[in-house]
């Protein structure tokens, strides 16, 4: 009997979740279906149809890929790796993650909202998302210590509205260092590979997405401004 990721999904949709859980489920279960996280197409087609049968799976794909048939192994293995995948991105086991929906654990259920939104966008590159070359005025040192995201809050508002008329003024205001802090971290994958006793298992990296969640929520895309935001009010 399958136990994944995919089964407790099915569970938790038999419950006919509402409020805040069932707004958080959907918004995991259509980043699934985006595949966004997978680069192999066959990947992609088993998460798009993730509910289907494996039966059901390898006869549409194989209509579909005539010149690239499966068979059902295939899509058994392939669909226990991204299962397996997408939980240890969660930080999880399996039981947590359906008594966080099933026991509406409201602080667990934002958490777990956050780094959805995080992974939706793809990582963050700063090179490629700012206005200009900040490390040309700041140099790519690093940071020296460690901040708490909250402390950085100006620094993360200068990060969101960079430009070239006023950046050189706005830095004079702000402390470089946690710049830095935020930049450095920003350069590092969202998701990197860790070694469990034999196993490589993916890993979030927390600090990114708590920053990347900071400049999300500055410009209003907390899951949607008509269905939930980060006070657990559905709206």
């Amino acid at each position: 009997m399958e136990t994944s990721v995919f089964k407790v999904i099915r569970n938790l949709e038999s419950f006919e979740l509402s409020g805040l859980p069932a707004k958080v489920l959907k918004r995991f279960t259509d980043f699934i279906e985006s595949g966004s996280f997978r680069k192999n197409e066959f990947d992609k087609f088993i998460c798009k149809n993730f509910r289907l049968s494996y039966e059901e799976i390898i006869r549409r794909w194989n209509c579909l890929h005539p010149d690239d048939c499966k068979v059902e192994n295939t899509a058994r293995g392939t669909k226990s790796l991204i299962g397996s995948y997408l939980i240890s991105l969660l930080g999880i086991d399996l039981k947590s993650f359906n008594d966080i929906f099933v026991l509406n654990d409201e602080e667990a259920l934002k958490d777990l909202a956050q780094k959805i939104i995080v992974l939706e966008g793809g990582d963050f590159n700063p090179y490629k998302r700012f206005s200009f070359n900040i490390f040309e005025s700041i140099g790519e040192e690093p940071a020296g210590k460690e901040f708490e995201i909250a402390e950085c809050a100006a620094e993360l508002e200068f990060l969101k509205a960079v430009d070239y008329t006023s950046i050189y003024g706005q830095l004079q205001r702000l402390d470089v260092e946690k710049i830095r802090y935020l930049l450095e971290i920003l350069q590092k994958p969202l998701v990197h590979k860790q070694r469990a006793g034999t196993k490589t298992v993916p890993e979030l990296n927390v600090a990114k997405v708590k920053i990347c969640t900071a400049l999300i929520r500055s410009r209003g895309r907390e899951l949607s401004s008509k269905k939930f935001n980060f006070e657990g009010k559905v709206e």
